[in-house]
């Protein structure tokens, strides 16, 4: 993740964060996250497993699975 805003950010994605898997499938560039974000949005909840560095509050808690929900 270069940055993050918007659901991403709400979910404590941050800029560093590595994302492995969209909604249980491994991916590889962030093009492939973002098309299978796109292609998820109509049909519900994605989720993203994140290897993540520390989180605003100075903890790490690791690999974590956060569900990114559209604003509104």
């Amino acid at each position: 993740v270069v940055s993050a805003t918007g659901p991403a950010a709400r979910a404590d994605i941050a800029a560093g964060d590595l994302i492995e898997q969209v909604d249980g499938e491994g991916v590889a560039t962030a093009q492939e996250v973002q098309s299978r974000l796109k292609a998820l949005t109509q049909a519900g909840n994605p989720a993203v497993l994140l290897v993540s560095g520390p989180l605003a509050d100075g903890t790490n808690p690791g690999a974590r699975w956060v569900s990114l929900r559209p604003a509104g």
